[in-house]
């Protein structure tokens, strides 16, 4: 039976990678993204078979009306992919689209997702050593100290949304894409990969069932990060942030 599949950020860069790699007998595919043409591009070389909504993911007036045009076309959903993102060339906007509006949209889509047997939430972090070697970055700076901020603080998301969400039957994990063509930095538009298999494999592997709370590299092996990323330190540092979101 096909998987009803919600890519948030699927319309460029990895959300879209990962949309082209399904097969039209394995999944229904609806993703979202800001730009209609874009949108429309993926679903052209999807042959009509990738269905699209446009919204700003970062609005929550949008965010609410996502939700309600989502519901129209799923009576549930079996996995949520949430790629979306920009380049953190501030503290703001790196706290309200790097981390405060994927919580929000997390916790949005949970009636839909808890209506699946057993839902999968997968989320885009980053490299993986940066998550072993540094600490849980608190400044914001520069250019990489927001990047590390983005990192570390996503991977606490996953890690409190996979405990709350447990006992919804909602499976929430982490994946490093790789490094793939996209329009969010300037290095990244000169690479040529297009493929990012990890995506497809937490949504649909049975190797994934019942597995929450981990991190897996682009080849979808685990990650082993650090004991420092749990949901009591996530909690705590976390809060200020999303309070009452998850």
């Amino acid at each position: 039976m096909k998987k009803n599949i919600v890519i948030l950020g699927g319309t460029s860069g990895v959300g879209k990678a990962i949309a082209l790699g399904f097969r039209d007998d394995e999944a229904r595919l609806l993703i979202i993204g800001r730009s209609e043409a874009k949108a429309q591009r993926v679903s052209h070389q999807a042959h009509g078979k990738i269905d699209f909504l446009i919204a700003d993911l970062t609005n929550k007036n949008e965010q609410r009306k996502l939700i309600q045009e989502t519901g129209e076309k799923f009576d549930h959903i079996d996995a949520l992919i949430d790629t979306f993102g920009v380049f953190p060339s501030s503290e703001e906007i790196n706290i309200r689209t790097n981390l405060q509006a994927h919580a929000e949209l997390i916790h949005l889509f949970v009636p839909l997702l808890e209506k699946s047997e057993q839902a999968r939430v997968a989320l885009v972090t980053g490299n993986p050593q940066i998550l072993k070697l540094g600490m849980i970055c608190s400044g914001q700076k520069n250019t990489v100290e927001r990047g590390i901020w983005e990192i570390t603080h996503k991977t606490l998301l996953m890690k409190l949304a996979s405990k709350e969400l447990f006992e919804k039957n909602i499976m929430v994990n982490s994946f490093y894409p790789g490094d793939v063509q996209s329009d969010l930095m300037s290095w990244t538009k000169t690479l040529t990969n297009h493929s990012v298999s990890v995506g497809r494999m937490l949504a649909l592997d049975e190797r994934y069932t019942g597995v929450t709370g981990k991190m897996f590299d682009d080849k979808g092996n685990e990650v082993l990060l650090p004991e420092k990323y749990n949901a009591e330190v996530a909690r705590e540092k976390l809060e200020k942030y999303i309070k009452n979101t998850i």
